[in-house]
């Protein structure tokens, strides 16, 4: 007797229509997640570029600002070696915020959209302030640059 393996037509269609109700279901969930999650990383890369100016400028013994462009969506960081901004300083990045993330305000004290550290890991000429990201869906995050030089997410 020969066996016979395989699937039925009616076992195909059952995995068929749980896969598409499975589908269904996620798809939505994943739009709602998605602008979210952006977000919480746009925050994080932000936060670690506030850390990463912060090391750089300890460690070069200079001071290491970042520019924020509103209008841009986009923030550079640059060593500032003679402790006088100007457009011959070296580089140190540049940074697109996500689609779908906004950044919405850099508003530090002494300057509007700059911040940076000094040698000691402070803010630099004592500016210190808030960078505020949204998403598409309303949700807000903070950074905060403390007098201290501390860093806190919000």
């Amino acid at each position: 007797m020969r066996k016979e393996s395989g699937f039925t037509l009616v076992e195909i269609m059952v995995t068929v229509t749980i896969i598409a109700i499975l589908v269904a279901i996620a798809v939505p969930m994943w739009g709602q997640w998605l602008p979210s999650y952006r977000l919480k990383r746009a925050t994080q890369d932000l936060y670690s570029s506030f850390q990463k100016a912060k090391m750089e400028a300890v460690r070069r013994n200079v001071n290491v600002v970042l520019i924020f462009d509103v209008a841009g969506q986009k923030y550079e960081m640059y060593v500032d070696s003679d402790r006088g901004f100007d457009s011959n300083e070296a580089k140190l990045g540049s940074y697109k915020i996500p689609d779908s993330v906004t950044l919405a305000s850099a508003s530090f004290s002494g300057s509007t959209s700059t911040a940076g550290f000094d040698s000691r890991g402070l803010p630099a000429g004592s500016r210190f302030g808030t960078v505020t990201l949204n998403n598409t869906k309303g949700i807000t995050r903070q950074i905060h640059l403390l007098v201290a030089g501390n860093i806190r997410i919000e």
